[in-house]
């Protein structure tokens, strides 16, 4: 057994947001304290990589007391490569989540309703064989969500393979399944996921890299009165370092997402462009712009535009202090779904 390599870190966040509730009239600000400790170990063991990483994230409002939550997650992990050719990881994960105001999932909750909380586990297998210039991945995972409202459990499948037309260029092609099992309340949303992806990764071309796949997907559900629905779905993601300093990425995507308590899926459109630069070599410059459209089952649509810049600065190597300010504006074709908010942010950040 290896030593293990201890990496600490710990996060200390001051936020004003001018709307809490993330609702279109009465708005309430508030003031709120962020602890986020992180600590990581890694170990070797002949030819066994073993990985654990314990999180929290503890957020302490000052005057909405019923909006503080208490985040935590503990992911263990394995990697196995019996030969240069195979390659086994094994995962799992215990997580104690809340809902965030403002998403899908807490959009029905009142403001004297606090977002619910609650415990989620998962446990991934994957394996992947490289023969020449092609390799195989085959994966499966088991999550569940213990919801008081409407938990469920979910089964993943996967069958990927990659063809190597260059040392960094591949051609890429994915085949998914998913199943989703909820309690008997909401057993009418039981149904299967089902699609097919194709795209390619590169590297080293014109100061960029990335990935770009595309395809179909498809949702059936057990109870019939429920419609099937199919719909193309995409991901990607570009890198771009025009200079040294400067980094630009532009990520996209369009896939199924579950619904909240009132409607069984949505449709989630986003894209997101970021800029990284360094003014020096201890001053960052950030910003970032982002639009999703959510079409949901019933009709129910929702605009999103969130925006945000920052700058921070290298004390040393393991402490940094950085300012932010992000702007969030949601238009939706259900009126009380609105809202727009400010946030202002002061994060000092310390990690070995």
């Amino acid at each position: 057994m290896g030593i293990f390599r201890l990496r600490p870190q710990v996060t200390i966040n001051y936020a004003y947001d001018d709307n809490v509730y993330k609702t279109a009239s009465n708005k309430v600000s508030d003031q709120k304290v962020t602890i986020t400790p992180v600590l990581q170990a890694v170990t070797h063991w002949k030819k066994v990589t073993m990985t654990a990483s314990l999180s929290s994230t503890i957020t302490k409002h000052l005057k909405e007391e019923q909006e503080d939550f208490d985040d935590h997650v503990l992911t263990v992990g394995a990697k196995f490569s019996p030969s240069k050719r195979l390659e086994f990881d094994v995962d799992g994960q215990l997580a104690y989540k809340h809902d965030s105001r403002g998403t899908a999932a807490a959009s029905s909750l009142s403001v004297s309703e606090s977002p619910e909380q609650w415990l989620h586990y998962s446990g991934s297998v994957k394996a992947q064989y490289t023969l020449n210039r092609i390799r195989t991945i085959v994966s499966a995972q088991h999550s569940v969500d213990d919801k008081s409202t409407y938990g469920k459990y979910w089964n993943d499948v996967s069958l990927g393979m990659m063809f190597a037309l260059a040392p960094k260029t591949s051609i890429v092609t994915e085949g998914t399944w998913r199943r989703y099992v909820y309690d008997d309340a909401y057993a009418s949303r039981d149904g299967d996921e089902h699609g097919v992806m194709a795209g390619m990764t590169w590297a080293g071309f014109g100061q960029t890299s990335g990935s770009l796949t595309a395809g179909w997907k498809g949702k059936s559900y057990s109870n019939g009165a429920i419609a099937d629905k199919n719909a193309y779905v995409m991901s990607g993601e570009v890198q771009w370092n025009p200079r040294k300093r400067t980094n630009l990425s532009l990520s996209l995507s369009r896939d199924f997402e579950e619904g909240d308590a009132t409607d069984s899926y949505y449709i989630s459109t986003t894209g997101d462009l970021a800029l990284n630069h360094k003014l020096r070599s201890f001053l960052n410059l950030s910003a970032n712009v982002g639009y999703s459209i959510d079409d949901y089952m019933a009709g129910q649509q929702d605009d999103t535009l969130s925006s945000g810049i920052g700058l921070s600065y290298d004390f040393k190597r393991w402490l940094t202090l950085s300012a932010d300010y992000s702007y969030k504006q949601k238009n939706s074709s259900v009126a009380t779904s609105d809202y727009s908010s400010n946030e202002y942010m002061l994060k000092l950040s310390s990690g070995l």
